[in-house]
């Protein structure tokens, strides 16, 4: 600062001092200013050039400050040269007039593309918002941390949603509680086998045999067989059923069809399909008088079919409750007469009319406590006009992926271990479904991934075997009793899948299961099998990631020796050869545990075997094959990108409120404009 009152000398990067006006010149100056700013803002909104000034006398701006160049004392600008930054600048901004060799098309323009609405609109909503913040740090940091983290829940919504979508209903079997399948997977479809004539049904049968069918579900017409009450006809059951073992294809029989003099007759019921008993004890009877007869021959036994459809309700409102009562009858004389039967849920039609969905009745039957009255769940795999690689789950949503929320609502009423059947399965031909090739190819397809990821599925059967017409759609043969190209599919590719246990539980009488020695049934529990021989083995083929197997724990348990793809077990001790891993079952009290045997391994087919090696005993109770869900990196990349910008945001919006209550100190700044001075 030098000796005159208002003046302030600043020295910038080593330049020649800058002198400050007196207050009452650099007032008139700024007013000056703002003048020549208006001016050009005007002319500019107006799209045309400023025009210059008109040249007056000197000294009419007697007020004008000189502007000292730096390092200098010269002005740059006098009363007459005030305005030549002004008309340089408006020269360079005028809009360059095309004069006529511009206007051909010979000049090449870059194509300016419109971002999309959408984009246009979020990105106008970013630039307002910084906009607004600019002046603000603290807001600034604030709306950009909001920014990312809005991404990362994007990101993570979308790597949540792609996961539900690729992964829901798909189930490992590595935890317990296992579903225990009581048959494997073998081919299996619906016929109506005592409707036809005893010569066509034996053809039929054969046929069935040929196409490598094995399991066989087919209606018991109550009416057919006690028309009178305790006046039984047998006959043409029992010539199916000693066709049916002959062919070595196991029966899956579903009540139905009361006769007219188990129910009140009306309006409703003779205009009904099919009409419940009365009194749940007269069909008590009956099953009790159908199992003594044909005990160990009927393995599996449903009761009645689609009670939430009025048309096979009498007509009148569907009752859960009362369904409960008659499951309850049905399967309490089934195993008193027939121990070891296994008692089938009805099938629910999806959508009645007049009646309640199939997922409804399902939560309405067991919370009418029927769950202990059935033993196997059921549902309808109706493929539509869709692949079996759809896996969008929605209950107004015709596709094999429906089946899931049947065992989500089994799930949801608490009972997870409980197999579930496919009872109707299959894509129709007809206009609106699928064509013959793809019918083939869809259905191979929804039996391996029924296989290899949900192993709470048991039997799928087709829809139907016969055929009534040429084209006849959903059948197993065509009209001339000549196999469909579905059927010969699944035949052909039958053995190779029963072969090898898939995913789930493997009872060991599975034909992936091969029991070497003496093996003993145990009394108690039929899936329990022991061997007292040294030298016994079980050899199990199966296409996963690992193997459980239940076993029993005991004093007179001994050394197994097992071996994965002929070699040790990892994690296990290796046995004095090295040919294989050793698992000591002995302990001083007896239970039973389902035991790891491995794990890891990549997916695909192995074999696993367990040979008793000293004097003992070794007790199998069945084996359960995991399969570990496929790593999907997208989805990974997705969710750990959403996580780490969350964090970020998180992080930054914790430091601001820091900042902000004084628990950090701000980073100290230097304004050289604080006073608007310089």
């Amino acid at each position: 600062m030098d000796g005159r009152p208002g003046a302030v000398v600043v020295s910038v990067m080593g330049q020649g001092p800058l002198r400050e006006s007196p207050p009452g010149r650099r007032d008139r100056a700024g007013q000056a200013t703002q003048q020549s700013a208006a001016g050009r803002a005007s002319g500019q909104r107006r799209g045309i050039a400023t025009p210059p000034p008109s040249r007056r006398p000197a000294g009419a701006y007697p007020d004008a400050a000189p502007v000292v160049e730096p390092g200098s004392g010269r002005s740059r600008r006098g009363p007459d040269g005030r305005n030549a930054d002004r008309r340089r600048r408006s020269r360079q901004r005028e809009p360059a007039v095309a004069g006529p060799a511009d206007l051909g098309s010979h000049v090449r323009r870059p194509l300016q593309r419109r971002a999309p609405p959408g984009a246009r609109f979020a990105g106008g909503i970013v630039g307002e918002l910084l906009r607004r913040a600019g002046g603000r740090p603290d807001a600034a940091r604030v709306w950009g941390a909001l920014i990312v983290g809005i991404v990362g829940a994007l990101l993570l919504g979308v790597a949540g949603v792609s996961d539900n979508y690729l992964h829901r209903g798909v189930e490992t079997s590595a935890n317990s509680p296992f579903v225990i399948q009581p048959i494997g997977h073998a081919p299996a479809a619906n016929e109506d086998l005592l409707a036809l004539a005893a010569g066509e049904r034996a053809g039929v049968i054969d046929e069935m045999a040929g196409g490598g069918l094995r399991y066989v579900r087919m209606p018991l017409r109550w009416a057919d067989l006690e028309p009178q009450p305790g006046e039984y006809a047998w006959d043409d059951l029992e010539t199916t059923l000693t066709g049916l073992e002959t062919a070595r294809i196991t029966p899956v029989v579903t009540v139905v069809d009361s006769p007219g003099w188990a129910f009140q007759s009306g309006p409703a019921t003779d205009a009904a399909l099919d009409t419940p008993p009365a009194d749940p004890t007269n069909l008590y009877g009956f099953i009790e008088a159908l199992m003594k007869t044909f005990s160990g021959r009927l393995p599996f036994l449903q009761i009645w079919d689609a009670p939430n459809d009025p048309a096979h309700w009498g007509g009148q409102t569907p009752d859960p409750v009362g369904y409960a009562t008659l499951l309850g009858e049905s399967a309490n004389a089934a195993r008193l007469s027939s121990p070891g039967v296994r008692i089938v849920l009805a099938e629910l039609a999806v959508a009645p009319t007049n009646g309640p969905d199939d997922l409804g009745f399902l939560r309405a039957v067991y919370r009418s406590r029927a769950a202990d009255f059935f033993d196997i769940a059921t549902t309808v795999a109706d493929g539509g006009d869709r692949s079996p690689f759809d896996r969008q789950v929605d209950p107004d949503r015709i596709n094999v992926s429906r089946a899931v929320l049947t065992r989500e609502v089994m799930i949801e009423e608490g009972d997870p271990e409980t197999p579930v059947w496919a009872t109707h399965f299959g894509w129709t031909t007809a206009p609106g479904g699928v064509s013959g090739p793809e019918q083939a190819q869809y259905t191979v397809a929804a039996l391996q991934r029924m296989r290899t990821e949900w192993p709470w599925m048991g039997l799928a059967f087709l829809w139907d075997v016969t055929a009534t017409g040429s084209d006849d759609p959903g059948r197993a043969l065509m009209a001339d009793g000549q196999p469909t190209a579905t059927l010969e599919a699944i035949g052909s590719g039958a053995a190779d899948q029963t072969a090898v246990a898939p995913t789930g539980y493997t009872p060991l009488g599975a034909p992936a299961v091969t029991l070497v020695g003496r093996w003993t049934a145990q009394a108690a529990e039929p899936e329990y099998r022991t061997s007292p021989d040294v030298g016994s083995t079980v050899e199990i083929r199966f296409d996963g990631s690992g193997l459980i197997a239940n076993v029993v724990y005991g004093p007179n348990s001994g050394d197994v020796r097992v071996q994965v793809d002929g070699g040790p077990v990892p994690g296990l001790p290796d046995d004095t050869g090295g040919a294989g891993s050793i698992l000591d079952l002995s302990n001083y009290v007896a239970y039973d545990a389902s035991e790891p045997i491995v794990t890891g391994l990549d997916p695909g087919p192995h074999t696993v075997t367990m040979e008793l090696v000293e004097a003992g005993s070794l007790t199998v109770g069945g084996l359960i094959v995991v399969r570990d869900l496929p790593t999907l990196w997208p989805i990974v990349v997705l969710a750990v990108a959403g996580a780490l910008l969350l964090f970020l945001a998180i992080r930054e919006m914790l430091y601001v409120l820091a900042l902000r209550r004084g628990y950090l100190r701000r980073r100290r700044q230097i304004d050289l404009n604080q006073a608007g001075r310089l």
